[in-house]
């Protein structure tokens, strides 16, 4: 049974890391998700399914939402969701993003390299902007694709870590920074290689990581939203 209240969850990160994928599982369209990947150009929103009543927004990964440079009418969405939101869940992939257009597909250590740093410029920017965040009371950084860096998670959690870190510093010097709580949590949302337009493979799933492993990784990455989304009620 739902309490009311009034969640407002943000979810951005770089194109193809799997923003799409997540907003569908946390709006109650998990069966709606795809193994194909698909380029989504436009914000979506939908209504949060868990035990509290709220509202998903899901910047697409082409712009940067924290950025102060997005034209209008983008620019008033922005700004009306830095007033609103509550809750901020960055989805990065390690570098193991879906190719965008553009992007080098020839060398997978080469195009691993480039999200990386399209991930950095991100959360710089977010991190000039976290003061606009007036209600902001959470912020989760969604590690995805764990199936694809689980052979190197030591290293992979350490690099976030550290970025959390960062985030936690910076809240230190805004107004309402300190009633923020900055965490971590792996996840994999789909079970599919990521391939050349070829078919030459990108990134492989590791076979140490089964599908039981996805499914808890998920179960307790919604049960953590979840328990956030309560306590800011």
């Amino acid at each position: 049974r739902k309490r009311f209240g009034g969640e407002r969850i943000l979810i951005a990160g770089v194109g193809g890391g799997g923003k799409t994928t997540l907003h569908k599982m946390l709006t109650g369209k998990r069966e709606q998700a795809t193994h194909k990947y698909r380029q989504t150009n436009v914000i979506e929103g939908g209504p949060y399914q868990g035990s509290v009543f709220g509202k998903v927004i899901t910047f697409p990964g082409q712009d940067d939402p924290f950025s102060r440079q997005i034209p209008s009418p983008s620019a008033q969405l922005v700004q009306s969701a830095y007033a609103s939101v509550s809750g901020l869940i960055i989805v990065v992939a390690n570098g193991h993003n879906n190719p965008q257009p553009g992007d080098n597909r020839s060398d997978p250590k080469v195009f691993r390299k480039e999200s990386l740093a399209k991930e950095r410029l991100l959360f710089e920017s977010l991190m000039g902007s976290l003061a606009d965040f007036r209600r902001l009371s959470w912020i989760v950084l969604a590690v995805n694709k764990r199936d694809f860096w689980f052979s190197s998670e030591r290293h992979c959690m350490k690099r976030y870590g550290d970025i959390a870190d960062e985030i936690r510093a910076k809240l230190a010097t805004t107004s309402n920074g300190s009633r923020v709580s900055v965490s971590i949590a792996p996840l994999s949302l789909m079970s599919s290689n990521i391939r050349d337009p070829k078919g030459g493979p990108i990134f492989l799933i590791d076979p140490e990581y089964d599908d039981a492993m996805r499914e808890a990784d998920f179960v307790q990455f919604t049960a953590r939203i979840d328990e956030l989304a309560k306590s800011d009620q």
